[in-house]
């Protein structure tokens, strides 16, 4: 049996299997984030930023090389210059993605510095509900208040503190 690059020298060779790796990488990374892996930012040498840049790489040179019958040698740069193309878009449509991604059941500690509303009074000395929006939803928290002084159903609140599962507030200025 022989492999499919068995006849491809040299630089026809790497244009190959950067096509080859490239793609496989790209699949690696699909099924990773099919099976809730996600997407663990996208900077210039993230696995699909690199993954595009290799694969572009390849069949470029390919194409050049094979179809449009350039010299391998003068192939190299334009095959690069089209794997450097893909990045920037890349990483931006990574980054997109991203914000897609669920964020869970988050922490009280996400809403530190954050601002809510009070949904159940939270009364002198003691605990109440506050509810904190993110990513257009909103999360309910135990709290508590800060200063010790009641703060009434749909005042607003600021997250100060947190302490476990529960948000220590303030009464914030109106939206």
């Amino acid at each position: 049996m022989e492999f499919p690059w068995a006849d491809r020298g040299g630089m026809e060779g790497i244009f190959f299997l950067c096509a080859l790796v490239g793609g496989g990488l790209f699949l690696v990374h699909l099924f990773r984030c099919a099976a809730g892996g996600g997407h663990k930012g996208a900077g210039f040498f993230s696995l699909p930023v690199l993954t595009a840049f290799f694969t572009i790489f390849g069949v470029a040179g390919l194409a050049l090389s094979r179809r449009r019958g350039v010299a391998v040698p003068d192939a190299v740069v334009p095959a690069a210059f089209a794997g450097l193309a893909v990045l920037w878009p890349i990483r931006r449509i990574f980054q997109a993605a991203a914000w897609l991604e669920p964020i869970g059941e988050p922490e009280a500690g996400f809403f530190v510095g954050r601002s809510g509303y009070a949904c159940r009074t939270i009364p002198e000395d003691g605990t109440g509900r506050v509810l904190m929006p993110a990513n257009g939803r909103q999360w309910e928290f135990e709290a508590l208040s800060l200063e010790g002084d009641a703060i009434e159903t749909g005042e607003p609140v600021r997250a100060v503190y947190a302490a476990g599962m529960r948000l220590i507030v303030r009464k914030a200025d109106a939206p």
